[in-house]
């Protein structure tokens, strides 16, 4: 019987193990296949993107008129550059790890940026814009409204020093629902990530990038198999004596 159970133990701890690796695994890579979505003008997103060979799962694929198998994401600096129809290694983070304009060196997206990117995704912003009460509304499809959105998260991570009209209520409405009572109070970034992008080859600095990354499966595999272990060795130190002979 001890034997069984010491042979399960190895099997969770070895499982756990494998799982911890697939989530640790190496840069992933997307594709822009579309830099004018909406056909804004003024630079920025929303950019129309394919992951490829990403680990963990990708949150918001083929949401608000994006292709299937693939996302929108809006640029987090404004001092690098990505290039339409290229391919950039993608490293999924917390931090835009060059600090954009005005940032530290790394720096950390803020709970407001994940706010809106999460509402944009969802299909929310919207309604969410028009139950403010600021006036702006905000259209899915147009390249005023990619725009808008665009220079709010700049304005939010520093890269502006002032925004207007409709970005400017944006950065009001992700102001409202980080504060004391707001509905994102508390969830700092959420399931909000920036990819870290540089250019294959050479390791150059590209504009990174949001995207919305779900609990990876393996993760959650993981915590089970270490959870697994840890009951097994508390049932066995409840077994009588005779039990473990």
């Amino acid at each position: 019987m001890l034997k069984r159970m010491q042979s399960l133990i190895a099997v969770g701890v070895v499982g756990a193990m494998v799982c911890a690796g697939a989530v640790m695994a190496g840069p992933s890579q997307i594709k822009f296949t579309n830099v004018y979505t909406w056909g804004q003008t003024n630079g920025g997103g929303p950019f129309e993107v394919q992951p490829i060979g990403f680990d963990q799962g990708i949150g918001g694929i083929g949401k608000n008129g994006a292709g299937a198998g693939r996302f929108f994401t809006f640029c987090v600096e404004r001092n690098e550059h990505i290039g339409g129809g290229r391919t950039y290694d993608a490293v999924v983070n917390t931090v835009a790890d060059n600090g954009g304009i005005s940032g530290g060196h790394p720096d950390p997206l803020d709970s407001r940026t994940a706010f809106l990117y999460t509402a944009f995704t969802k299909g929310t912003i919207a309604d969410k814009l028009a139950d403010s009460g600021l006036g702006s509304t905000f259209t899915y499809g147009t390249g005023a409204s990619g725009q808008a959105i665009q220079d709010a998260i700049w304005f939010i991570e520093g890269e502006l020093t002032n925004v207007g009209g409709a970005a400017k209520d944006l950065v009001t409405l992700a102001g409202n629902a980080v504060g004391q009572g707001g509905e994102w109070f508390g969830k700092g970034i959420g399931n909000i990530r920036i990819l870290n992008l540089t250019v294959p080859g050479s390791g150059g600095a590209a504009q990174d990038q949001l995207v919305m990354i779900p609990l990876p499966i393996p993760a959650v595999m993981g915590l089970v198999g270490l959870l697994g272990v840890g009951g097994m060795v508390l049932k066995r130190r409840r077994l009588p004596d005779e039990v473990l002979s």
